[in-house]
């Protein structure tokens, strides 16, 4: 049975790519980018894979995504078999993401996690985070999504508040898988309860 899956270099490679960054889910032009697999030959194996249950796949907006399933059965098998097709270097939305000193936070959910229930792609913390530098980021997440990229931003107090509060739309992001890129606040949080 996993035979079929690893009879290609194409198709360990591209599950080399998906087990390496298994929480995101990835539309199918950003895994052709990150595995110089052909924009033939991969809806084929998506599909083909998808329906094996090997990968997890939704739509939304019409569009479809792919992720690793986490409850195969042989996934540590396979994740095993295709570890030496691994991709270098870090996850290509989240490399985007930390170009963004000014933010004080930044956690990627929906469409890059297999989440499309929950209303943001994105949550930016941090003030001066609007302008060039944002329109620039979401343009180039958008090619990864291969559509509009939901965003929030929101200024540190007004998360920190958020997060204390239990907001409804925090903990929806929060509560659901999600990937925090970076997150500048949690330690210093850490060290004034240290104090107290």
């Amino acid at each position: 049975m996993l035979n079929a899956f690893i009879d290609s270099k194409a198709k360990r490679r591209l599950l080399g790519a998906l087990f390496k960054f298994p929480e995101r889910s990835f539309y199918p032009s950003e895994l052709r980018e990150l595995t110089g697999i052909s924009a033939r030959a991969l809806p084929l194996m998506l599909s083909e894979m998808a329906k094996a249950g090997v990968l997890r796949m939704f739509i939304k907006r019409r569009r479809k995504y792919f992720q690793v399933n986490p409850h195969l059965d042989w996934y540590d098998e396979l994740k095993e078999l295709v570890s030496d097709e691994a991709v270098a270097g870090v996850d290509p939305a989240s490399k985007l993401v930390k170009r963004l000193a000014r933010a004080k936070a930044a956690i990627l959910t929906g469409v890059f996690t297999g989440q499309p229930q929950v209303e943001v792609d994105l949550v930016l913390v941090g003030k001066g985070l609007k302008g060039a530098r944002i329109d620039k980021l979401l343009s180039e997440l958008e090619k990864f999504a291969g559509q509009e990229v939901n965003y929030c931003e929101m200024d540190e107090e007004e998360y920190q508040h958020r997060r204390h509060m239990s907001d409804r739309f925090i903990r929806n992001v929060l509560d659901n898988p999600h990937i925090a890129v970076f997150d500048k606040l949690t330690p210093r949080q850490r060290r004034k309860n240290k104090k107290n």
